[in-house]
């Protein structure tokens, strides 16, 4: 499976003028949600914050990194990350919901926090993402890998299917949150091939989920080969 990156503003009311720019190999479209039209002519006139729902390290982060200064060149404003990990996401996706709608907060989603959380934590949920944050732009497409130690007992899939089968129900894996795409894509590959593993969910990818791989007995499910630790063996998924 990939996961996509979005660029979100926050509000919906109105849009300023869009500012193209290729990053990589994809067209990145910034728009300052919610301004007035008189503020138009000046925007942006301060820094922009980029909340970004997941520890520093993963791949959102990493994604937020990487267009944060091209995406400041082009506003002529810096671009201020902010990371707000917690919730699968949920903490920092409110947290740009209920910003003032004027452009200066963007935040930087993606299927879990904008299409899954809603499906599962309807009910938990204070906001609605598709009413409450405006799409502006798809702005990166980032594989998901499993990774472990090298010293793992497995060296391939087959054999990891085989090692976890041979000792069901005592194996742990991390992942990003509970209703990140990557606990999707660890629940079907458990339901598939028929394992009994234990989930531990942590406040984001490549840092905090990435590191338990280097224990004995837990793998990960990472976002991203950029955002993998260099040292542990790496599965394409």
């Amino acid at each position: 499976m990939r996961r996509r990156e979005f660029i979100l503003g926050v509000g919906g009311a109105s849009v300023l003028p869009a500012f193209p720019a290729a990053l990589g190999s994809a067209l990145f479209l910034l728009f300052g949600a919610g301004a007035s039209a008189q503020d138009a002519g000046n925007y942006p006139n301060r820094p922009v914050m980029m909340i970004v729902p997941f520890a520093p390290g993963g791949a959102s982060d990493f994604v937020a990194r990487l267009i944060q200064h091209g995406v400041g060149q082009i506003l002529g404003q810096q671009i201020v990350v902010d990371n707000r990990p917690g919730a699968a996401g949920m903490i920092g996706t409110e947290a740009a919901a209920r910003a003032a709608p004027d452009g200066y907060t963007t935040f930087l989603g993606n299927i879990g926090t904008l299409s899954i959380n809603p499906g599962v934590y309807a009910s938990n949920m204070r906001i609605k993402p598709d009413q409450d944050l405006a799409p502006v732009s798809i702005c990166a497409d980032t594989p998901s890998i499993l990774i472990t130690r090298l010293d793992f007992p497995a060296n391939t899939v087959s054999e990891l299917i085989g090692y976890v089968k041979a000792n069901q129900g005592k194996l742990a894996f991390a992942t990003p949150g509970s209703s990140t795409l990557n606990r999707l894509e660890m629940e079907v590959f458990k339901k598939d091939a028929g394992l009994d593993m234990v989930h531990v969910p942590y406040k984001g990818g490549a840092g905090p989920a990435a590191a338990p791989a280097r224990r004995s007995r837990m793998f990960s499910a990472a976002t991203s080969t950029s955002c993998s630790p260099p040292s542990p063996r790496r599965w394409s998924s």
